[in-house]
């Protein structure tokens, strides 16, 4: 019998790696169907390729040594990302806007608090002008992302409680539909109107209007994970940047309404174009919709931004020494040193770009599956085809399951709007 790892590893075959068919799984589980693409997709041949020969290499050479030879496999990785969301280096390293992590979260949380750190040291000497900063965030967000922002507030809150300043965060309301029952439900998607409405002042909260000015971060998910809902990426990237461009006087790359998106499940099921988002960072994971390894992801960071932003985290990769202090002596005894305070003394500099947000210790034959993912996708298949057939078979899943008695679908209706993939739903 040919081994799982035969076909793997054989050019010549085309036909779909199974492991279950190769020996790899038990027997009784050989005849499990995988729906659960939104938890962790199987990997194609080619990313079991990659992941297998470089720690193939490893094992022969040694962790450092196979990552030194395989330097400029992992260089097209970057490149690679850029590609799948459309970043436009102009020239530059790919790394100055691509940063390559161990997850969608870890890179979220990120660059969430690097921007939201930034903002509030900017806030304490702007306090006496603005008294409040909001985030605004969907309602169909990760409980992740939910939990980091309202610590993030909270924390802030008690902490700056003698400069005035409060923080908050607000959910941005949903537009409706009508269920199986005829009801009116919220759908999770982002109502553009109300959106709208924060934007120009209209909007009325706690008895008073808010401040539009006051909005220094908006945080999207593209699709959640818990339903097969779009959020409207684009046009909500649209109208941040107009009201942006009404921010007068505020020259600072931090000095407007950052934009931040949540590409977890989107990555490898839609097309995603940074350019038409008009968003300043966005995360996703590799092991979704892409198909690459657990424990990889990636997050792109508007150039411009990244090198104005001081990362909530650092190592010595992200953050380099530049000038080591010198040590001296007490003088009397050339043999006794002195303290050194190096609070005062230590020379550092972060890196350019996203690449302040890595950190040194990585799993790099996940970041060349990563790649090998990322370039199926685009490649081998195109993700507008991708995109075409999850929208269509999710959408056929889900219209005959809602006309079957006792099925209830979330968020879908007679008049839904496009949706993805992925289907949620209850036996009533």
């Amino acid at each position: 019998m040919t081994s799982f790892w035969q076909h793997v590893f054989d050019d010549s075959r085309d036909q779909a790696v199974s492991p279950s068919r190769d020996g790899i799984i038990a027997f009784n589980e050989r005849n499990i169907i995988h729906f659960n693409n939104a938890g962790a997709s199987p990997s194609p041949k080619p990313v079991l390729r990659a992941v297998a020969n470089h720690l193939t290499k490893e094992a022969v050479l040694g962790g450092y040594l196979a990552a030194s030879r395989a330097q400029p496999e992992l260089d097209k990785v970057y490149t690679s990302v850029a590609r799948l969301v459309n970043a436009r280096c102009n020239g530059y390293d790919a790394r100055e806007e691509i940063a390559l992590v161990e997850s969608a979260t870890v890179g979220w949380t990120r660059i969430f608090y690097s921007m939201a750190e930034t903002l509030a040291r900017q806030s304490e000497v702007m306090s006496a002008a603005r008294k409040e900063r909001v985030i605004l965030m969907s309602e169909a967000e990760y409980a992740a992302n939910v939990v980091a922002a309202v610590k993030f507030a909270r924390e802030q809150n008690e902490r700056i409680k003698s400069t005035n300043v409060r923080w908050r965060v607000l959910s941005i309301p949903s537009t409706t539909y009508i269920d199986k029952q005829g009801e009116y439900q919220t759908s999770g998607v982002v109502d553009l109107k109300v959106l709208d409405d924060m934007l120009a002042g209209k909007w009325k909260f706690d008895d008073s209007l808010l401040d539009p000015m006051s909005i220094t971060m908006i945080c999207i998910t593209h699709i959640p994970t818990n339903s097969g809902i779009i959020n409207p990426v684009n046009e909500i990237g649209e109208r941040i940047a107009a009201h942006n461009k009404n921010r007068s006087g505020e020259t600072s790359p931090l000095s407007k309404c950052l934009y931040l998106v949540d590409a977890c499940q989107s990555a490898g099921q839609l097309i995603l174009d940074v350019q038409k988002m008009h968003c300043d960072a966005l995360a996703a994971t590799g092991r979704k919709y892409l198909r690459g390894p657990r424990g990889t992801g990636f997050l792109w960071v508007k150039r411009e931004i990244a090198n104005v932003l001081e990362p909530s985290h650092v190592d010595h990769s992200s953050t380099p020494v530049k000038q080591i202090p010198k040590m001296t002596t007490s003088g009397a005894d050339e043999t006794a040193y002195l303290s050194i305070d190096l609070t005062e003394q230590l020379v550092f500099n972060h890196r350019k770009g996203a690449a302040r947000f890595e950190f040194w210790e990585s799993n790099i034959a996940g970041k060349l599956g990563l790649g090998a993912a990322v370039d199926y996708a685009l490649d081998e298949i195109g993700i507008d085809v991708i995109e075409e057939k999850c929208c269509y078979l999710g959408d056929k899943l889900r219209s005959r399951l809602f006309d079957i008695e006792g099925i209830r679908v979330h968020h879908y209706g007679r008049d839904h709007s496009k949706q993805c993939g992925i289907y949620c739903g209850v036996l009533s």
